[in-house]
Formats: C-alpha cells, sequence, structure tokens
C-alpha cells in the first residue's frame, strides 16, 4: 500500500525447551543437569527450578515465561521460532503497547514493564530473560 512502511520481524530466534537444550549429549539428567550448572557458573538447584518451571533456551540465554494469557504450556521444539516482543507489538499492533495489552487481557503498565525488560514472544505468550551467559556483568 502506497505511503505504509513495510513493519518487518527484524530477528527471528530459534527456541527449545531449556531441558532439551541441557540433556543434549547425556543420557543421564542429574550429570547434564551438573554439566550446564559448572559450564554456566550457576548452581544446580537454579538449573532444575527452570526446568520445572517450563524455561526455554534461546540465543544461550535462559528465558521464563512471564505471561499466562493460557493454561496451556508452551511446546518449544527444534523448529520453534520466537521473536522480540518488540519487534511483535511494532509489526502487529502498529507499536501501540495498549492495543497489545488490550488484545492479551493485561494492563498497559505490564506491557510496558515486558518492553523494558529483555522479553521475546513465542507461542502466544511473554518470556523473560534470565540469565546474561556471555555478557559482561557488571
Amino acid at each position: 500500500m502506497k505511503g505504509q512502511k513495510e513493519r518487518r520481524i527484524s530477528k527471528r530466534i530459534n527456541v527449545v525447551l531449556l531441558e532439551s537444550h541441557v540433556m543434549s549429549g547425556f543420557d543421564n539428567e542429574k550429570e547434564a543437569i551438573k554439566h550446564f550448572a559448572n559450564k554456566h557458573n550457576i548452581l544446580t538447584q537454579r538449573v532444575k527450578r527452570w526446568i520445572a518451571a517450563g524455561a526455554v533456551w534461546a540465543d544461550g540465554q535462559v528465558y521464563l515465561r512471564k505471561s499466562k494469557f493460557s493454561d496451556s504450556p508452551v511446546v518449544a521444539g527444534d523448529e520453534c521460532e520466537a521473536v522480540l516482543l518488540s519487534d511483535y507489538i511494532r509489526v502487529n499492533f502498529d507499536n501501540n503497547a495498549t492495543n497489545f495489552a488490550e488484545k492479551h487481557g493485561t494492563t498497559q503498565q505490564q506491557a510496558c514493564r515486558w518492553l523494558k525488560a529483555n522479553t521475546i514472544y513465542l507461542a502466544g505468550e511473554v518470556f523473560r530473560q534470565q540469565t546474561c551467559f556471555g555478557a559482561a556483568h557488571a
């Protein structure tokens, strides 16, 4: 359409369940969790909690589901893709967080908090980054 900008998602993010990522190459869950925890210098108990909560692995980081737009669990497989929440709102809601919030039954304030945080949109739900592996720590 003339006069309208084409809106595209700038980045698609491959996503798998954290449990699948941690177990990759291992037969024993305890060994896999210990290896992942040691590799990233975190407690094994934290890894277990993330797995139990259905965390996902995306772009080398752990993300936890923060929205509850539906009761069904989010299934992340080998071909699953997420997008940055900011991209999703820009493309699908004309960059209007209030419209996104209204459609999803949440508040505009909550949508803005998610936008300020490192969040992705996957299978109709918002996930927030829990780690910063590989990044400089302050």
